[in-house]
């Protein structure tokens, strides 16, 4: 079952994969290139860590869990946010709520499912396509594993990148619910990628094609 994200976004996204959209020159093989060196990156600060004890990396790595670990942090803007070599903007995402596209207000550019929750997902794809074992970076595995992603993997998560344009107000912190949790033991990925924090917010957001 897809996701709201993927139905709204799939035919921009479409194009863009294909390098058929206007301000976005960037080729397939470029694309895949670039998510390629970044997971490889990740791969390589695992196998380095191997050449320590944990007592010295767990100042970098602390626990799995730990939002504020800088290791969290990094992964956030390696897969998180520089996984593509190119923002995709609500323009190119082609989402903006209704209050965006019909009045003057001041608007923003809020990234739906986060920097943080996609840098964790796509990460933990990785790690389980290698059975989390970066101990040569030249397993066969392990670079079969990189190249199947950008493959099979990439083309049909780009909605990971997506953002939506709203309005300022619509996009305060006391209106729209931070962080990579979601009520109700729900799994966050899946609360995010169906709007549902949209709709649970004071103000609600009413997600449709950018304007």
């Amino acid at each position: 079952m897809k996701y709201k994200i993927q139905e709204l976004t799939q035919k921009n996204l479409q194009k863009i994969w294909e390098g058929n959209f206007p301000r976005c020159n960037y080729t397939t093989e470029q694309i895949k290139y670039n998510f390629e060196l970044k997971l490889f990156q990740y791969a390589a600060g695992r196998m380095y860590d191997l050449g320590f004890s944990s007592e010295i990396t767990s100042a970098y790595r602390q626990d799995s869990n730990e939002d504020t670990s800088r290791s969290k942090q990094f992964q956030r803007l390696l897969l998180g946010y520089y996984g593509l070599p190119f923002t995709l903007t609500p323009f190119r995402s082609g989402l903006s709520s209704k209050r965006a596209n019909r009045t003057q207000s001041k608007t923003t550019s809020d990234h739906i499912i986060g920097v943080t929750l996609t840098g964790q997902y796509v990460k933990n794809e990785l790690d389980k396509r290698v059975n989390d074992n970066y101990k040569d970076l030249n397993r066969k595995i392990l670079r079969e594993a990189i190249k199947d992603m950008s493959h099979d993997f990439l083309p049909n998560h780009l909605w990971l990148w997506a953002t939506c344009r709203i309005t300022r107000n619509e996009h305060k912190a006391g209106n729209l619910e931070r962080g990579d949790d979601a009520p109700g033991g729900k799994n966050p990925l899946k609360y995010k990628a169906n709007f549902e924090h949209y709709k649970n917010a004071k103000l609600q957001i009413e997600v449709e094609a950018y304007k």
